[in-house]
């Protein structure tokens, strides 16, 4: 019920309805119907360029060259659409295709037969405890010690973030990763932390192919790259990322860690319970 709601709000363009769906009830939002379409083919196609822009914003799949993004391009309804379409920066890592990955990336989405809950700061995350402990050190010897018998683990720590978190679930599961470049921080952060180094050094390499070859030089000047690049050359250099808004300078949150240094989560996790 809730994902024909979902389906029916992303035409009508009711932005606020697609916000409770996808933060309060936790309808996937890359979810489709029975003609495969997702909720932003229908955001273009219907022309709701406010909610096509939430919806990019909180993981939904617009790769260039693949079905999904051209059927999105193609369906726009306006040419602000189409921009913000292209425009919309992905950092991709991908370790193997095989014909497991649409099985297992539907097995993680749809949470068939799950037998553990992740809660991550409001967001719920299904998985499956014998894929994460087959593809994960970390995550074997935690759901053997601390996690072992919880259904539920609740994890508050302030520097997880749903969405790093959400992606890191998608490369355990399908050796592939697709995240925004802002999150890009966050997921190298995670990464660490589990000990995935594959994971990490393909971010890294990416994140260098997101860099300006005139800006990457330490202590360069970065207020005129866009917010996107100034935040993933930020990454490279180890300098605090700053980016124009309105006019004004702002400097990264603090306490933001890039790849070149910083403290990890105290502890790992940090499961409430």
């Amino acid at each position: 019920m809730d994902t024909c709601d979902l389906f029916s709000s992303c035409r009508k363009g009711d932005v606020g309805r697609v916000r409770y769906l996808l933060e309060q009830r936790d309808v996937e939002v890359n979810v489709r119907d029975k003609w495969d379409s997702t909720p932003l083919y229908y955001a273009c196609l219907c022309g709701h360029e406010e909610l096509v822009l939430y919806l990019l914003a909180n993981g939904a799949r617009c790769e260039a060259n693949t079905f999904d993004g051209e059927r999105c391009l193609y369906g726009a309804q306006s040419d602000a659409i189409r921009r913000a379409l292209r425009e919309y920066k992905q950092v991709t890592s991908c370790r193997r295709r095989d014909h497991y990955y649409s099985f297992l990336l539907r097995l993680l989405e749809q949470g068939i037969h799950s037998d553990v809950v992740f809660m991550v700061h409001g967001r719920s995350f299904r998985a499956h405890r014998c894929i994460l402990g087959a593809r994960s050190a970390y995550f074997a010897n935690m759901l053997d010690t601390k996690w072992k018998g919880k259904s539920v683990v609740v994890l508050r720590h302030p520097l997880i973030n749903p969405v790093a978190f959400g992606a890191l679930l998608q490369y355990l599961y399908t050796g592939c990763l697709d995240v925004s470049v802002e999150h890009v921080s966050d997921c190298e952060r995670l990464a660490k932390q589990c000990q995935l180094w594959d994971l990490l050094g393909d971010l890294e390499a990416k994140c260098e192919l997101c860099v300006q070859p005139q800006a990457q030089g330490r202590g360069q000047e970065l207020a005129g790259l866009p917010r996107a690049l100034k935040l993933c050359s930020a990454l490279r250099s180890g300098l605090q990322a700053r980016y124009v808004r309105e006019g004004a300078d702002h400097r990264a949150p603090a306490g933001r860690l890039t790849a070149a240094g910083g403290p990890g989560p105290a502890g790992g996790l940090c499961p409430a319970h």
